[in-house]
């Protein structure tokens, strides 16, 4: 068994890399395969990424309702009543270590399994693997759809990604990600993933077109002379609920991966309604 002191640093190892450009690679690299290079400058931004998504005319608006609303809530949730707190913000139960921060969670299993590289599960197995196992400590939810998987060719683990998805556009800042190898669930993260049920409450609101909304954050941004723009993704964004807040309310968002941090855009108005210092 792992000492707490171990599993406590390779947690917060972990919940750095599940908030940061570790999973962006992964998401990012699972649907570039048919893409086209796509190099454009608009003003102050220079966009080099794979492919620049399509922005509907209208867009529905849905409230999102998390079944989660607490540490306690996540930790009963997904380890079930006999878990117990073992220090601030740690659970555990006889087979998992669990980790929450507002919103965050982050699990690893008793007896970890030491990737070797050397025999991986396929694509599909290790889909299906994570699959189940979310399945089977209720992290699952009716609007949620597997990414993809990729490898993490470091550690010798597949890594398998989910999010919710509505109306064909994914939820941009809440997902599950699951490393897999040969003999198991390895780890798992969750970044504001609270168990959310999903209701429409508008049907189609207007949206500014991808340009117009490229134009209104290089004018938002123009004390910058260049800004590198590597990624521009369409979706859903719920906002950080801190693990608490019980219901919001989806803005259609761009999202925008750039050198100076991540930011969403609020695709009815052109607005950031968040942006972080650091890649998330």
């Amino acid at each position: 068994m792992l000492t707490l002191n171990r599993v406590k640093i390779g947690l917060l190892a972990l919940f750095i890399i599940v908030n940061g450009f570790f999973v962006h690679q992964y998401i990012s690299s699972m649907d570039m395969a048919e893409s086209v290079a796509v190099s454009v400058t608009i003003r102050n931004l220079s966009i080099s990424t794979h492919a620049l998504p399509d922005v509907p005319a209208t867009a529905p608006i849905y409230r999102a309702v998390s079944t989660w609303a607490g540490a306690t809530d996540i930790s009963r949730a997904i380890l079930g009543d006999d878990c117990y707190m073992v220090e601030l913000n740690m659970w555990q139960n006889e087979n998992y270590n669990l980790w929450v921060s507002e919103g965050a969670w982050v699990i690893y299993p008793q007896e970890t399994v030491t990737g070797t590289g050397e025999r991986l599960p396929g694509t599909g197995a290790a889909g299906t693997t994570a699959r189940s196992w979310l399945r089977r400590h209720n992290i699952w939810g009716s609007a949620m759809t597997q990414l993809g998987t990729a490898r993490d060719e470091a550690a010798g683990d597949r890594v398998v990604t989910f999010a919710d998805t509505l109306g064909g556009h994914r939820v941009l800042d809440s997902y599950v990600t699951v490393w897999v190898n040969d003999g198991g669930i390895r780890r798992i993260g969750g970044t504001n993933w609270l168990a959310t049920e999903y209701e429409r409450v508008e049907r189609a609101v207007g949206l500014m077109s991808l340009t117009a909304l490229l134009d209104r954050f290089a004018d938002l941004h123009e004390e910058h002379e260049q800004i590198e723009v590597t990624r521009v993704e369409f979706g859903h964004h719920l906002g950080k609920r801190g693990g608490e807040v019980r219901e919001v309310i989806t803005a259609p968002a761009v999202r925008l991966i750039t050198d100076i941090g991540t930011f969403y855009v609020d695709a009815r108005n052109g607005e950031i309604i968040n942006g972080d210092t650091e890649h998330s």
